[in-house]
């Protein structure tokens, strides 16, 4: 069987069957980027044009190349793992294209009925949820950092503060409050417990 991009291009046997006919229509027209590969080297013979716009590639730039010589796999072995655990489902992973673009997908991986020399690849394009978690990965590091400084500035000034907790009973202490009384860390401290402290001339009357 070979499937081009653009138009049929089964064998004369092949086009008369209507299952093939059918399959080739659905690659073609897929809007999921999908590649069709040989099993023992991972070389591919087909591809959609959702697969090329993903990748950025003409075709001719990718038909009869492996996979290994574009970059879906890292090596030999992250292959042969990947093959030994077929089907794949939402398999995630990394490319790095010879055009020196970088793409994240999540594969879907599975030998095609009736051509077991033939491996199916539809990937989904994960680059978006990609960029989201980085995002996410950077503000958490600020925050992180936010509250590492604001905790060093406590210490150092000799500073504190609290806010409301889980119930009416209890309230969270800065570390630096807990420094100032002298009291050890817990993740929340009750009103009395806190007012323990206060002078009784400070108490509200």
């Amino acid at each position: 069987m070979a499937i081009t991009s653009s138009e049929a291009d089964l064998d004369p046997s092949a086009r008369s069957t209507p299952a093939l006919a059918a399959f080739e229509a659905m690659f073609v027209g897929a809007p999921m980027p999908c590649a069709l590969t040989q099993r023992d080297d991972g070389r591919i013979v087909a591809v959609n044009p959702a697969w090329a716009e993903l990748t950025g590639m003409a075709q001719e730039q990718i038909l009869g190349k492996t996979t290994l010589e574009l970059g879906l796999w890292q090596d030999v072995q992250e292959r042969g793992e990947a093959l030994r655990g077929l089907p794949l489902r939402d398999h995630p992973q990394r490319w790095r294209l010879p055009t020196g673009r970088s793409v994240s997908v999540r594969m879907q991986l599975s030998a095609l009925q009736g051509e077991p020399g033939c491996l199916l690849c539809c990937v989904i394009d994960a680059e978006p949820e990609a960029r989201a978690l980085a995002e996410r990965d950077r503000t958490n590091l600020l925050l992180q950092q936010q509250v590492e400084l604001h905790g060093t500035i406590e210490k150092v000034a000799r500073v504190g503060h609290w806010r409301n907790g889980p119930s009416e009973e209890e309230v969270i202490w800065s570390p630096g409050l807990f420094e100032i009384a002298g009291l050890p860390p817990t993740p929340t401290i009750t009103r009395s417990q806190a007012r323990s402290g206060i002078h009784p001339d400070d108490l509200p009357q």
